[in-house]
């Protein structure tokens, strides 16, 4: 089990379902009000594995 901010490489054949798992977080956290920094951090994330398709 890794730490939470401790990134795992992803493989290719799961990064879509990862991807959408992530804009479901973002759109949970941005309806809940959450703080800007985690959403940030959450958005790096998805860009970093779309740029990577």
């Amino acid at each position: 089990m890794t730490s939470p901010g401790v990134m795992t490489e992803t493989p290719t054949r799961d990064r879509p379902l990862v991807l959408y798992d992530l804009l479901e977080q973002i759109a949970l956290l941005e309806l809940v009000g959450a703080g800007p920094a985690e959403i940030e951090r959450l958005a790096q994330e998805y860009r970093r594995l779309r740029a990577g398709l």
